[in-house]
Protein backbone atom coordinates (compact mmCIF):
# COMPACT_ATOMS: atom_id res chain seq x y z
CA UNK A 1 0.00 0.00 0.00
CA UNK A 2 1.03 3.58 -0.57
CA UNK A 3 1.08 5.89 2.43
CA UNK A 4 -2.26 7.42 1.42
CA UNK A 5 -3.84 3.99 0.92
CA UNK A 6 -2.57 2.85 4.31
CA UNK A 7 -4.01 5.96 5.98
CA UNK A 8 -7.39 5.39 4.34
CA UNK A 9 -7.35 1.71 5.36
CA UNK A 10 -6.60 2.64 8.96
CA UNK A 11 -9.37 5.24 9.03
CA UNK A 12 -11.92 2.78 7.62
CA UNK A 13 -10.87 0.10 10.13
CA UNK A 14 -11.04 2.28 13.23
CA UNK A 15 -14.36 4.07 12.63
CA UNK A 16 -16.35 1.16 14.15
CA UNK A 17 -14.04 1.21 17.21
CA UNK A 18 -14.64 4.89 17.89
CA UNK A 19 -18.37 4.34 17.25
CA UNK A 20 -18.48 1.54 19.84
CA UNK A 21 -16.20 2.99 22.51
CA UNK A 22 -16.17 6.73 21.89
CA UNK A 23 -13.06 8.88 21.69
CA UNK A 24 -12.17 8.69 25.37
CA UNK A 25 -12.77 4.96 25.65
CA UNK A 26 -10.64 4.04 22.65
CA UNK A 27 -6.91 3.35 23.06
CA UNK A 28 -4.21 3.32 20.41
CA UNK A 29 -3.88 -0.40 21.10
CA UNK A 30 -7.55 -0.80 20.15
CA UNK A 31 -6.91 1.14 16.94
CA UNK A 32 -3.85 -0.93 16.05
CA UNK A 33 -5.70 -4.22 16.61
CA UNK A 34 -8.63 -3.10 14.49
CA UNK A 35 -6.27 -2.01 11.70
CA UNK A 36 -4.16 -5.16 11.86
CA UNK A 37 -0.96 -3.14 12.27
CA UNK A 38 1.35 -2.21 15.11
CA UNK A 39 0.94 0.90 17.27
CA UNK A 40 4.26 2.08 15.87
CA UNK A 41 2.85 1.95 12.34
CA UNK A 42 -0.25 3.82 13.49
CA UNK A 43 1.98 6.62 14.79
CA UNK A 44 3.97 6.62 11.56
CA UNK A 45 0.84 7.73 9.72
CA UNK A 46 -0.92 9.68 12.48
CA UNK A 47 0.90 11.68 15.18
CA UNK A 48 -1.84 11.12 17.76
CA UNK A 49 -5.23 9.56 18.46
CA UNK A 50 -6.68 13.05 18.05
CA UNK A 51 -5.34 13.30 14.50
CA UNK A 52 -7.01 10.01 13.54
CA UNK A 53 -10.30 11.25 14.93
CA UNK A 54 -9.93 14.52 13.03
CA UNK A 55 -9.30 12.56 9.82
CA UNK A 56 -12.46 10.52 10.42
CA UNK A 57 -14.34 13.75 10.99
CA UNK A 58 -13.10 15.17 7.70
CA UNK A 59 -13.94 11.99 5.82
CA UNK A 60 -17.47 11.79 7.22
CA UNK A 61 -18.17 15.42 6.53
CA UNK A 62 -17.15 15.33 2.88
CA UNK A 63 -19.37 12.37 1.98
CA UNK A 64 -22.37 13.62 -0.02
CA UNK A 65 -21.81 17.22 1.12
CA UNK A 66 -19.95 18.56 -1.89
CA UNK A 67 -22.33 17.30 -4.57
CA UNK A 68 -25.51 18.05 -2.63
CA UNK A 69 -24.24 21.47 -1.58
CA UNK A 70 -23.42 22.37 -5.16
CA UNK A 71 -26.92 21.42 -6.27
CA UNK A 72 -28.65 23.37 -3.51
CA UNK A 73 -26.64 26.54 -4.12
CA UNK A 74 -27.40 26.44 -7.84
CA UNK A 75 -31.15 25.98 -7.39
CA UNK A 76 -33.41 29.01 -7.41
CA UNK A 77 -35.24 29.69 -4.11
CA UNK A 78 -38.63 28.02 -4.47
CA UNK A 79 -40.98 25.53 -2.90
CA UNK A 80 -39.62 22.82 -5.21
CA UNK A 81 -36.06 23.51 -4.09
CA UNK A 82 -37.10 23.39 -0.44
CA UNK A 83 -38.81 20.02 -0.94
CA UNK A 84 -35.68 18.68 -2.61
CA UNK A 85 -33.50 20.01 0.22
CA UNK A 86 -35.70 18.39 2.85
CA UNK A 87 -35.54 15.12 0.93
CA UNK A 88 -31.74 15.25 1.05
CA UNK A 89 -31.78 15.94 4.79
CA UNK A 90 -34.02 12.93 5.38
CA UNK A 91 -32.45 10.52 2.90
CA UNK A 92 -28.94 11.07 4.26
CA UNK A 93 -29.57 9.73 7.80
CA UNK A 94 -31.97 7.00 6.65
CA UNK A 95 -30.20 5.67 3.54
CA UNK A 96 -26.64 6.91 3.87
CA UNK A 97 -24.62 8.61 1.16
CA UNK A 98 -24.46 6.90 -2.25
CA UNK A 99 -21.12 5.11 -2.58
CA UNK A 100 -20.32 5.12 1.15
CA UNK A 101 -17.47 2.76 1.94
CA UNK A 102 -18.42 2.59 5.61
CA UNK A 103 -21.84 1.32 6.68
CA UNK A 104 -23.89 4.44 7.38
CA UNK A 105 -25.23 2.95 10.62
CA UNK A 106 -21.66 3.02 11.92
CA UNK A 107 -21.50 6.72 11.04
CA UNK A 108 -24.76 7.28 12.92
CA UNK A 109 -23.30 5.52 15.97
CA UNK A 110 -20.18 7.66 15.71
CA UNK A 111 -22.37 10.77 15.55
CA UNK A 112 -24.28 9.71 18.69
CA UNK A 113 -21.06 8.92 20.54
CA UNK A 114 -19.83 12.41 19.76
CA UNK A 115 -23.03 13.93 21.17
CA UNK A 116 -22.54 11.94 24.38
CA UNK A 117 -18.97 13.24 24.68
CA UNK A 118 -17.89 16.74 23.64
CA UNK A 119 -20.03 16.97 20.51
CA UNK A 120 -17.22 18.32 18.35
CA UNK A 121 -17.49 15.72 15.59
CA UNK A 122 -21.28 16.12 15.49
CA UNK A 123 -20.99 19.93 15.31
CA UNK A 124 -18.39 19.76 12.56
CA UNK A 125 -20.45 17.21 10.64
CA UNK A 126 -23.56 19.40 10.67
CA UNK A 127 -21.63 22.60 10.00
CA UNK A 128 -20.06 21.05 6.93
CA UNK A 129 -23.09 19.12 5.74
CA UNK A 130 -26.04 21.42 6.45
CA UNK A 131 -25.00 24.86 7.66
CA UNK A 132 -23.72 25.65 4.18
CA UNK A 133 -27.25 25.04 2.84
CA UNK A 134 -29.15 26.84 5.56
CA UNK A 135 -29.33 30.32 4.02
CA UNK A 136 -30.55 28.88 0.73
CA UNK A 137 -33.14 26.69 2.44
CA UNK A 138 -34.44 29.67 4.39
CA UNK A 139 -34.72 31.61 1.12
CA UNK A 140 -36.66 28.66 -0.33
CA UNK A 141 -39.00 28.63 2.66
CA UNK A 142 -39.62 32.36 2.31
CA UNK A 143 -40.30 31.92 -1.40
CA UNK A 144 -42.77 29.15 -0.58
CA UNK A 145 -44.59 31.39 1.88
CA UNK A 146 -44.74 34.11 -0.76
CA UNK A 147 -46.17 31.65 -3.29
CA UNK A 148 -48.86 30.54 -0.86
CA UNK A 149 -47.43 27.02 -0.62
CA UNK A 150 -46.32 27.33 3.01
CA UNK A 151 -48.35 28.54 5.96
CA UNK A 152 -46.67 31.55 7.67
CA UNK A 153 -45.48 30.87 11.21
CA UNK A 154 -44.01 32.79 14.13
CA UNK A 155 -41.46 30.01 14.57
CA UNK A 156 -38.01 30.91 13.20
CA UNK A 157 -37.48 29.59 9.67
CA UNK A 158 -34.10 28.18 10.69
CA UNK A 159 -35.66 26.04 13.41
CA UNK A 160 -38.43 24.79 11.13
CA UNK A 161 -35.75 23.46 8.79
CA UNK A 162 -33.53 22.06 11.54
CA UNK A 163 -36.48 20.23 13.10
CA UNK A 164 -37.00 18.41 9.80
CA UNK A 165 -33.42 17.18 10.00
CA UNK A 166 -33.72 16.21 13.67
CA UNK A 167 -36.84 14.20 12.86
CA UNK A 168 -34.92 12.21 10.25
CA UNK A 169 -32.04 11.58 12.65
CA UNK A 170 -34.47 10.35 15.30
CA UNK A 171 -36.14 7.96 12.86
CA UNK A 172 -32.75 6.68 11.68
CA UNK A 173 -31.55 6.11 15.24
CA UNK A 174 -34.49 3.79 15.89
CA UNK A 175 -32.85 1.35 13.46
CA UNK A 176 -29.40 1.27 15.09
CA UNK A 177 -30.03 -1.61 17.49
CA UNK A 178 -28.07 -4.77 16.70
CA UNK A 179 -31.27 -6.67 17.42
CA UNK A 180 -33.03 -4.95 14.53
CA UNK A 181 -35.22 -1.83 14.26
CA UNK A 182 -36.90 -0.76 17.50
CA UNK A 183 -40.16 -0.02 15.69
CA UNK A 184 -41.59 -1.84 12.68
CA UNK A 185 -42.85 0.89 10.36
CA UNK A 186 -44.26 -1.71 7.96
CA UNK A 187 -42.58 -0.26 4.87
CA UNK A 188 -39.31 -0.49 2.97
CA UNK A 189 -36.57 2.13 3.27
CA UNK A 190 -37.82 4.23 0.35
CA UNK A 191 -41.31 4.21 1.83
CA UNK A 192 -39.93 5.24 5.20
CA UNK A 193 -38.02 8.11 3.61
CA UNK A 194 -41.11 9.23 1.74
CA UNK A 195 -43.33 9.17 4.82
CA UNK A 196 -40.72 10.99 6.91
CA UNK A 197 -40.29 13.67 4.24
CA UNK A 198 -44.04 14.26 4.04
CA UNK A 199 -44.30 14.49 7.83
CA UNK A 200 -41.41 16.97 7.91
CA UNK A 201 -42.88 19.08 5.11
CA UNK A 202 -46.21 19.30 6.94
CA UNK A 203 -44.31 20.38 10.05
CA UNK A 204 -42.52 23.10 8.11
CA UNK A 205 -45.94 24.30 6.96
CA UNK A 206 -46.40 23.09 3.40
CA UNK A 207 -49.96 22.63 2.27
CA UNK A 208 -51.11 19.22 1.08
CA UNK A 209 -51.52 20.65 -2.42
CA UNK A 210 -47.91 21.90 -2.41
CA UNK A 211 -46.61 18.52 -1.23
CA UNK A 212 -48.55 16.72 -3.93
CA UNK A 213 -47.29 19.17 -6.56
CA UNK A 214 -43.61 19.32 -5.66
CA UNK A 215 -42.76 15.98 -4.05
CA UNK A 216 -42.08 13.03 -6.38
CA UNK A 217 -40.54 10.35 -4.12
CA UNK A 218 -39.81 7.84 -6.89
CA UNK A 219 -37.95 10.38 -9.04
CA UNK A 220 -36.11 11.78 -6.02
CA UNK A 221 -34.95 8.30 -4.96
CA UNK A 222 -33.57 7.52 -8.42
CA UNK A 223 -31.76 10.84 -8.55
CA UNK A 224 -30.38 10.41 -5.03
CA UNK A 225 -28.86 7.02 -5.78
CA UNK A 226 -27.43 8.03 -9.17
CA UNK A 227 -27.07 11.78 -9.48
CA UNK A 228 -25.36 12.42 -6.13
CA UNK A 229 -22.75 9.72 -6.65
CA UNK A 230 -21.36 11.35 -9.80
Amino acid sequence: MSADERREAIIAAVIPVFAAKGFRGTTTKDLAEASGVSEALIYRHFPSKESIYESIQSRCCRQLTERAGELMIKMEPSTSSLVFGVYLMVAGPLMGSPGDVVNHNIIRQLFLRSILEDGELARSFLASRLECWMDRLIQCLEAGVGAGDIVPSAEPARNRIWFAHHLAVGVANMALSQGGPIVDHDTDIEGLVSQTVKFALRGIGLTEKAIETHFNPAAFAIFYQSGLSK
